[in-house]
């Protein structure tokens, strides 16, 4: 499609007819993951792209009534999902908790048209002005994990419990005395990382914003 002087195009992996549906499709769109993302929040930008696509699609002739992402989980353990499933968490959901698949449907949410336009417009206007300045990435833009204070059991792999300040790590260590036989917590300090800046962005190595930010000096002056 033609946004001001631009063409905007998009490549989805499935288009679908939709069953009792007549002329309807949906749109998948084929993801590898982690688990993680999958018990802590599905990432923005699987739902911005989806939409995107639905746009075109649409513009294109076809009747979009539902889309969908499809996650692969790289790092998902069958041993793991079997003792998941053994101790459900209270008043959660089915979904809830470790994945019981490797591979998850998800349904995206679909948005009004005119927000759709907008944001494809908004995108398309950001391009064209960090031809004459780059602009800043944002905190969510680059995956910014904050630092942190962690309480861990020597030996285990996963902390007991993740805290903001060393205060209140000390304070969570202090009422959790260990168990006959148990290693006492000790206070660990996790460092913040920029984690879409260090391992998937492809301008880091000439990124001044995104070397200054890993170094450890406040992200924005």
């Amino acid at each position: 499609m033609t946004v001001g002087s631009w063409i905007v195009s998009g490549a989805f992996d499935r288009l679908a007819l939709l069953a009792g549906v007549r002329g309807g499709y949906i749109i998948q769109d084929y993801k590898t993951a982690s688990v993680n993302e999958m018990m802590f929040g599905v990432k923005a930008e699987r739902e911005q792209q989806l939409n995107i696509y639905k746009i075109l699609a649409e513009v294109n002739g076809f009747q979009i009534e539902a889309l969908e992402a499809v996650f692969l989980l790289r790092d998902w353990s069958k041993v793991r999902a079997a003792e998941d499933a053994k101790r459900p968490r209270i008043g959660s959901g089915e979904n809830s908790g470790y994945p019981r698949t490797q591979v998850i449907r998800w349904p995206v949410t679909i948005w009004p048209r005119e927000e759709a336009y907008h944001f494809i417009g908004e995108r398309v206007r950001l391009h064209q002005a960090a031809r004459v300045e780059l602009p800043q990435c944002t905190p969510e833009e680059q995956w910014q994990r904050p630092s942190g204070w962690a309480a861990t059991r020597p030996g285990n792999k996963r902390a007991s419990a993740v805290f903001e300040t060393a205060e209140a790590a000390n304070d969570y260590i202090r009422t959790h005395p260990p168990d006959k036989g148990q290693h006492a917590l000790e206070l660990t300090q996790r460092p913040g990382e920029r984690v879409r800046c260090m391992y998937y962005c492809s301008a880091f190595p000439v990124c001044t914003q995104g070397q200054y930010d890993v170094n450890g000096a406040p992200p924005f002056d």
